[in-house]
């Protein structure tokens, strides 16, 4: 119902409103450009809602195209234009101000950042983090596979970029969407993820990776927040752990994240940690969100 109510509400703006050519450069670029309304929220929505996104677009697209332009008329509702896009940025602005709030403290750090193709090679996504061909993850009731192309799926974690930048000399960090055939409350199957890779010659004290982490929690909570670490197992680090995080001493733990020392048959010349969590947890405990569907 929400979606046809947005649906009817601009294109009736755009349909049933004349505008002069300056107006209607404007309301082109704010609803249909590059970083426009309607491309932001492609960029930041759920999977289930791009084809549906993508049709609102090309309809606009039509009407637009379609209407004769009048010189001489204001558009009445041109100020309830501008009231209902800040409406629909709002939602836009809380994963864009944490993802770009967080991409900035790593580049203080020195880290460079990295998003990489949505669409990516198997043998990236699974078998150079060496989950082989039986590994769960790979199954396809999990990942979402290219129709007609046997080697290429949507990447399941950002892990994924490891084996371009491995080599590399800065520590990296990969920040961008990942998509996973999850549901319920606390799971999406399109959401964003932020994954580190330091690489040293010499051992790397798990210490170094702790205090930019706590650092990194008290900068996004702007306060004192409990952490603990539980070894876990990942393919492509050993050992591993999970991150658990909670606000109070009395709450329950909230998994955020893993870490572990990247596997040496990975990084084979250095020593390296790896590491990973997802934006939309970290907003949720931060905003004491219970469904991430709030965000």
């Amino acid at each position: 119902m929400k979606k046809n109510i947005f649906k009817i509400k601009i294109i009736k703006f755009i349909k049933f409103n004349d505008f002069n050519f300056e107006e209607y450069k404007i309301i082109k670029s704010k609803i249909l450009g590059r970083i426009g309304i309607l491309n932001m929220l492609i960029k930041f929505s759920n999977l289930r809602n791009i084809v549906y996104l993508n049709h609102i677009k090309k309809t606009l697209f039509k009407i637009l195209n379609k209407k004769k332009i009048n010189n001489n008329y204001e558009i009445k509702n041109y100020t309830n234009f501008f009231i209902f896009k800040k409406k629909i940025e709002h939602k836009i602005n809380k994963i864009f101000f944490y993802k770009k709030k967080i991409e900035n403290f790593f580049i203080k750090k020195n880290f460079k950042i990295r998003e990489g193709k949505e669409i990516e090679k198997i043998k990236n996504n699974f078998t150079f983090l060496r989950s082989y061909k039986n590994h769960p993850s790979r199954s396809k009731s999990d990942t979402f596979y290219i129709k007609n192309e046997k080697k290429m799926l949507l990447r399941t974690h950002m892990t994924s970029l490891q084996k371009k930048y491995i080599t590399k000399k800065n520590d990296m960090i990969f920040s961008g969407k990942v998509y996973r055939k999850d549901k319920g409350s606390k799971h999406l199957v399109s959401f964003h993820q932020i994954d580190g890779m330091i690489l040293r010659k010499n051992y790397i004290n798990f210490n170094y990776f702790k205090n930019i982490f706590e650092n990194l929690i008290k900068y996004i909570f702007e306060k004192k927040i409990y952490i603990r670490y539980r070894n876990s197992y990942f393919p492509f680090t050993l050992p591993s752990y999970e991150i658990d995080i909670k606000k109070k001493k009395k709450d329950k733990w909230i998994e955020v994240g893993g870490v572990g020392e990247i596997h040496e048959n990975i990084s084979r010349k250095r020593n390296g940690i790896a590491f990973g969590f997802g934006l939309e947890r970290l907003i949720m405990i931060k905003n004491n969100l219970k469904n991430i569907n709030e965000i």
